[in-house]
């Protein structure tokens, strides 16, 4: 026997399932969720070397000449370096890396490596920062180092008007995986130096632990994450940015 279905039934399921399809159309219009990181960007022109306010650098050639960095220090300087680059790549996403000690042993107390991570279009990339403090004056220090990559193409300097020296080295290839690195020390009046290191490589072409050197593993993008004049231009930013006194 069939039994006839009661009205009040009747309405509430008409009720369900027209409440199931307004929420389908609610949802239909609703935009999905934005995401936190920008749209990756493509690189822009090159725009070009530094500029003529970098002046090259003519002492004797001695490769690889300079001193260690070490864990003395001030704040972490991985900020100051993510809004320097974000200033002046905007097309990237640029965020905070890895930080790890590079463990002491016989001839160094080791030292702190902070990373930044860049990606964009053509790849990821990569900044190193050291840091540690110095004796001497800047520029005494400046010429010291003038060959502290391992070329013997001079090194080019820029002096601001606080005496801070900013030394720019040129672009360095080596192998495994065809690596390409450009340099940017910087000496400040109150005895801080600091290394900027950018890489054609990040974190994807790294293996290692907090306390062991990262080593490659594997190939980066086939450029420089910034042209020499944007590179430059974040240095500056960088250098004004992080403490310029020693620890005390």
């Amino acid at each position: 026997m069939v039994h006839p279905v009661k009205p009040r039934r009747v309405a509430l399921l008409l009720g369900v399932i027209a409440s199931l399809i307004g929420l389908g159309l609610l949802l239909s219009r609703t935009p999905a969720a934005e995401s936190s990181e920008p749209p990756l960007g493509s690189p822009p022109a090159d725009r070009g070397s530094a500029g003529p306010d970098w002046v090259a650098q003519q002492v004797p050639c001695t490769p690889g000449q300079g001193w260690e960095f070490s864990t003395r220090g001030l704040e972490d300087p991985v900020f100051p370096l993510v809004d320097a680059v974000r200033g002046v790549a905007g097309w990237a996403r640029v965020n905070p890396g890895h930080t790890f000690v590079v463990g002491p042993n016989s001839t160094s107390e080791g030292y702190y490596e902070y990373t930044v991570d860049f990606l964009d279009t053509a790849g990821s990339g990569q900044f190193r920062v050291l840091r540690g403090p110095f004796e001497g004056t800047p520029v005494a220090v400046a010429d010291h180092e003038a060959n502290a990559t391992g070329d013997c193409a001079p090194a080019r300097r820029l002096v601001r008007p606080d005496g801070t020296v900013l030394q720019l080295y040129p672009v360095h290839s080596s192998e495994p995986f065809a690596s390409l690195t450009q340099t940017i020390r910087v000496y400040t009046p109150g005895g801080m130096r600091y290394e900027v290191e950018m890489r054609n490589f990040g974190a994807s072409a790294l293996n290692g632990t907090m306390t062991r050197k990262y080593s490659r593993v594997g190939p980066g993008r086939e450029t420089l994450p910034l042209d020499e004049r944007r590179f430059a231009e974040a240095g500056i930013a960088f250098a004004e940015a992080v403490p310029h006194a020693r620890p005390t």
